[in-house]
């Protein structure tokens, strides 16, 4: 910016601007990484925004089971204390209906030896044999599996979360939490 000779600036009005603009980076600026699913987004999207594509659960709770497509769905939310069509999307878990290979599906997925970091199961732990969890944490998605008769790794669920695994960071505290620290 050029100034004229003689020309001033208003302290005030420029001091003002700069405040409201940390202002906005400091409520807006927290960046949310999550994969989306059918334009549902962890950490961004409300209960209110999730019921318009999977439509209303009749026991509305902290975790909804919807039936979509050729898949089930469970939306897990965390709880707006102002208001409760505001929830906040934390989790979404998505269990196809029909089996499919992960070696089938991973060769849409450019990096994926890259990108997903595999975590196995002891069977004695989960009950389930051979279960294992491919995680991007970067993307905030994952990929479960067991391994069939075969011994080949079948999809169970997709899962897509916040990478720090909580949308803590976008709903603020409720007065109870704040009265307690």
């Amino acid at each position: 910016m050029k100034l004229e000779q003689g020309s001033t600036i208003d302290w005030a009005k420029t001091t003002k601007r700069l405040w409201m603009l940390i202002l906005v980076f400091a409520v807006f600026g927290t960046e949310v990484i999550s994969k989306e699913w059918k334009g549902i987004v962890p950490c961004v999207s409300t209960r209110l925004d999730a019921e318009k594509i999977l439509g209303q659960d009749d026991l509305p709770s902290n975790v909804s089971l919807y039936k979509y497509k050729n898949s089930r769905v469970h939306v897990r939310y965390q709880e707006n204390k102002k208001e409760s069509n505001k929830d906040i999307v934390e989790r979404i878990d998505v269990y196809p209906d029909k089996s499919q290979l992960l070696a089938k599906y991973i060769k849409n997925i450019p990096n994926f030896q890259k990108d997903f970091r595999k975590t196995e199961f002891l069977d004695s732990i989960t009950h389930v044999n051979s279960l294992a969890v491919y995680r991007n944490w970067t993307e905030g998605f994952e990929i479960w599996v067991q391994k069939n008769e075969d011994g080949e790794e079948v999809i169970t669920r997709f899962g897509y979360f916040d990478q720090e695994y909580s949308c803590s960071k976008i709903l603020p505290a409720s007065p109870e939490t704040n009265s307690k620290q």
